[in-house]
Parts: C-alpha cells; structure tokens; sequence
C-alpha cells in the first residue's frame, strides 16, 4: 500500500508531495547516495532531492536555487528530506 500524500514546507511555502513515483526513485538514489558517502555537501544534497520531489506536481519551484531562499532554515531542509524519504519507499 502506497503512503498517503504528505507536505513539506520550506521558507514559508508548503507543497503536498504524492509518493514518489518509480522515475523518481532512481533519479533520488544517486542523489542519496551522493549525500551519504560525503560526495556532496548536506545542503545541496538535500536540496537536489527536494528539487527531484517536487518536479513531478510543482515544476515551476523545483528550481534547486529558489529553495535556496533565505527564509528556508536546516531545520525545514531536513524535515522534507525525512518526508521525501518515506515517500519514496527508501531506507
């Protein structure tokens, strides 16, 4: 059974993000990956995946440097990483 929709919030605006689909998921495992090994830094990490998630259902802000805003803390970053995660069927 597929989760239910959940949303994320990031410098002040909130997105409902669906499970992720399949196309989705093998876009986000190297980017997991990436993050996971050190590859990348956390912050640009976390944001290409938020960025992955949002693409399907709000294309216009899957911009990885609009969600670079200055209100967006770490805090909300790793918020939606968590949710973005259990939305995607990964570890």
């Amino acid at each position: 059974m597929r989760p239910d929709p959940e949303t994320i919030s990031l410098g002040g605006k909130s997105w409902l993000i669906r499970p992720l689909t399949l196309r989705q998921v093998r876009a986000i495992i190297p980017l997991t990956n990436d993050l996971m090994s050190g590859k990348s830094d956390p912050i640009t990490g976390i944001v290409s995946i938020v960025s992955e998630a949002l693409r399907r259902g709000y294309a216009e802000d899957a911009d990885p440097e609009k969600l670079l805003d200055p209100e967006t803390s770490r805090q909300e970053l790793e918020s939606a990483m968590a949710v973005i995660m259990a939305l995607s069927g990964l570890p």
